[in-house]
């Protein structure tokens, strides 16, 4: 009941604290990180869902509760993860950040799933999770890489180098590494001969 207490008081503390001005707007990390008034809106509506699932979490005198007796710290934990995943996600405005914040809020949740240790059917739900997530976070990697790699988006920006200079940068790379250039010109080739 502690834990759960805990939990809420937290969560209610840091949603008032949200109206008290207790969130500065603006900029941090090279502006990777922001706040404004709609990712201040975001985290009021996840730090209130996430104070909401703490009382639903409270221990009760059910035979078979959800969460398994003496595992509710550990739960309210991964939740507490999961809700600071949610409010790095709204603040991002950068991609590697926008990553960061995603691999947060879906970690402690696969934990969450398999966390009764009697259910096989919870151990299977965390299996599968994971080998979906893994397999999404590969695909959004995958793309991320094409949107850094072929537009330039943050290289020469997040170096302070002209763009030029970035692109000479990219073509010494692909240089080094003839692979990795044959690679991107299929990529290049490829989708025109489709369309042709």
């Amino acid at each position: 009941r502690h834990e759960a207490a805990l939990a809420v008081a937290g969560f209610t503390a840091l949603f008032a604290g949200t109206f008290l001005g207790l969130t500065p707007g603006g900029e941090a990390f090279g502006s990777a990180w922001g706040v404004g008034p709609m990712s201040v809106l975001y985290k009021r509506l996840f730090l209130a869902a996430g104070a909401l699932v703490a009382l639903l979490a409270w221990p009760s005198g059910e035979p078979n509760p959800s969460i398994p007796r003496g595992r509710t710290g550990e739960a309210l934990g991964l939740m507490v993860l999961s809700v600071t995943g949610m409010c790095v996600l709204v603040s991002s405005r950068e991609l590697a950040l926008l990553y960061t914040g995603l691999e947060l809020v879906t970690m402690p949740l696969v934990a969450l799933v398999a966390i009764h240790p009697r259910k096989e059917s919870g151990a299977e739900a965390g299996l599968k999770y994971v080998f979906t997530s893994a397999l999404s976070s590969g695909f959004l990697l995958y793309g991320l890489s094409f949107v850094y790699g072929l537009t330039g988006f943050g290289l020469a920006d997040r170096l302070n180098i002209p763009r030029k200079e970035g692109e000479e940068f990219v073509a010494r790379y692909l240089e080094r590494f003839p692979a990795v250039r044959a690679f991107r010109e299929m990529l290049e080739i490829n989708p025109r001969n489709e369309l042709a």
